[in-house]
């Protein structure tokens, strides 16, 4: 039953629906983006490689919903001793070749995100891409596919299909595993769609998947719960 579908859709309903997406959300993920683990290596790894010289995490990402989500992830960076900047705070880092940038974007085209990280791809940034559709504008300024996160839940834009670009149909090579698999996610990705209002289940479920990096990150920077509290706490009371 849709979001908004009547009486006979109950906030039980709702709270069934999204606890089962949730409970699925590894397979989703994994059949998405059958190289996850490779992409998150890769992803840590540059994070790495820009740490150790100096360089500039930005976050790009319109105001609203998914930059609040982009905005977290950032906050969460500082405790791990990167230098994060916000595209659209005041002040804000020059973009050079050094940096690395987190692009976010549910239906893949959003102007002024795309534009941006277009921007910063000419200046010779490293993208990391997290959108909905791997065949939108924003998906193909990456360099490669393994520096693009597909998670489910974003608008419809244009004329693209939810499944068929969910899954790269036309942009990226099916595998064994891949075909193996999709028909079991068919079900929970219609269950994204029609349960969040509004793309609302691409920041809910990017918000979670930030944990995931997060956990992931912190673990191999060897940071332990107790240096990120006392960093958190100790950047509170600079403030």
């Amino acid at each position: 039953m849709a979001a908004g579908g009547g009486n006979s859709y109950s906030f039980r309903d709702i709270v069934a629906d999204m606890s089962d997406i949730f409970a699925n959300l590894g397979k989703v993920l994994y059949t998405l983006n059958p190289d996850l683990d490779d992409k998150v290596d890769k992803l840590y790894q540059d994070l790495k490689e820009v740490k150790e010289k100096g360089g500039t995490v930005h976050i790009i990402s319109r105001e609203g919903r998914s930059g609040h989500v982009g905005a977290s992830l950032g906050l969460r960076f500082l405790h791990f001793g990167l230098d994060v900047s916000y595209l659209g705070d005041s002040i804000i880092k020059r973009i050079l070749e050094d940096a690395i940038c987190f692009c976010y974007s549910g239906s893949g085209g959003t102007g002024d995100t795309v534009s941006n990280a277009n921007t910063a791809k000419d200046a010779g940034a490293k993208l990391k891409i997290f959108t909905s559709y791997v065949d939108s504008p924003l998906a193909r300024l990456a360099n490669s596919p393994i520096d693009i996160f597909i998670l489910p839940g974003g608008l419809k834009m244009g004329t693209w299909e939810y499944i068929p670009s969910q899954i790269g149909i036309k942009t990226v090579p099916q595998d064994a595993r891949y075909n193996k698999h999709f028909e079991e996610i068919t079900g929970p990705l219609q269950k994204i769609r029609n349960t969040f209002y509004l793309g609302g289940g691409f920041e809910s479920i990017a918000t979670v998947f930030n944990e995931m990096l997060i956990s992931e990150i912190g673990r191999r920077f060897e940071v332990t719960q107790e240096q990120a509290a006392y960093k958190h706490i100790r950047d509170k009371l600079k403030t």
